[in-house]
């Protein structure tokens, strides 16, 4: 929830170490900060519950019931009618589908060589093909 509200966890690592001595001292004391810059906007229920949650005895952390019957969570028992346009997006990709795939083939179509043409690779330029080529050659010869 801590990162939810703010983007970045309460205990993070120095010198991009997965987890540093730091780190876990951090965690073991339960020291964290909620920066005004990015909590300013942040309720003082929604940050007591994180508080809460975040007590470093296991014991006295709040169980699931208790976290959602908190005020801050309580309080938003409606949310806006928000139309999502997501199943509208989704049904419009997959009618073109057939659209998009019949170009696929035809572009696939136009870049693939007829199994019948031969690229003669006698007149190649390529200089590891002529070093083979000769090296070939010459052991033909003996």
């Amino acid at each position: 929830m801590y990162i939810l509200l703010c983007g970045y966890p309460p205990f993070y690592s120095k010198h991009s170490l997965p987890i540093s001595p730091g780190m876990k001292t951090k965690i073991r004391t339960g020291e964290y900060r909620f920066p005004e810059e990015d909590w300013c906007m942040v309720s003082d229920e929604a940050k007591n519950l994180i508080q809460a949650m975040l007590t470093v005895e296991p014991e006295k952390r709040p169980n699931i019931e208790t976290i959602l019957k908190s005020s801050w969570l309580s309080e938003f028992t409606t949310h806006p009618n928000t139309p999502l346009n997501t199943s509208r997006i989704l049904m419009e990709e997959l009618e073109q589908w057939d659209d998009i795939e019949a170009a696929i083939c035809e572009t696939n179509k136009y870049n693939r060589m007829p199994s019948d043409e031969k690229i003669d690779i006698s007149t190649s330029d390529n200089g590891i093909l002529q070093r083979r080529q000769e090296r070939q050659n010459n052991n033909n010869k003996k």
